[in-house]
């Protein structure tokens, strides 16, 4: 089983052995279903066979956490970024990152910011 850099950043990790999981295939067990791939009741650790998935308990929580340091992360980047001439507009037009600025606001700022968020999410054995 190969694990991406997403799955490292998520920091999805058996309760029983600690091996890191896919983050991918537990993203379609979480409580609320609307994955592309359809939804699935558990996932199987590679380590253990323990049946695992997303608790719903603190899902709602950790999702509007995940929305504030969206927002937090997005509105420093994009300050931090203004201040690299090559990659910001003149201030006559409105200021703030050209589209160089905000792909590295998206994949250097947001994108490792909210996926750390993804370990709040608790994981639980299914019985």
């Amino acid at each position: 089983m190969t694990v991406s850099l997403y799955s490292k950043l998520a920091g999805y990790r058996c309760p029983s052995c600690a091996a890191l999981q896919p983050a991918t295939d537990f993203e379609r067990t979480r409580p609320i279903r609307g994955s592309f791939h359809g939804p699935k009741d558990h996932h199987v650790c590679a380590g253990c066979s323990e049946k695992l998935r997303l608790a719903s308990r603190g899902h709602f929580a950790v999702s509007f956490f995940q929305i504030f340091v969206f927002l937090v992360v997005a509105l420093i980047g994009a300050r931090l970024v203004e201040l690299v001439p090559g990659l910001s507009r003149p201030e006559g037009s409105n200021g703030g990152p050209n589209v160089m600025g905000f792909l590295i606001v998206a994949f250097l700022f947001v994108f490792p910011a909210v996926m750390f968020c993804h370990r709040l999410r608790r994981i639980e054995v299914v019985s």
